[in-house]
């Protein structure tokens, strides 16, 4: 099961890989954006929207940075660990 997740050996196909990997990774935090502001919305009988919003913004900050941290890891140690037998 080493190096499950390899990159490919061209420099071109390795770019392409990285967009669409943060393609991917922003499109689940818009949908995580969107879920927790409609989580918000039926929780919250008086909710102040602006400061709703700038907390998600934050959260999907952190989310976006978390998810495509956790991807390129197991990425570059799948890549490492290939080369062992």
């Amino acid at each position: 099961m080493n190096g499950i997740y390899l990159l490919p050996s061209k420099e071109g196909d390795v770019r392409g890989y990285k967009k669409i990997n943060l393609f991917w990774g922003a499109a689940s935090t818009l949908i995580w954006a969107v879920l927790m502001f409609v989580s918000d919305l039926r929780e919250a009988g008086d909710l102040d929207i602006a400061k709703s919003i700038m907390s998600i913004l934050v959260g999907s900050f952190i989310f976006f940075k978390g998810i495509t941290w956790m991807q390129w890891f197991i990425i570059k140690r799948s890549n490492k660990d290939t080369d062992k037998i």
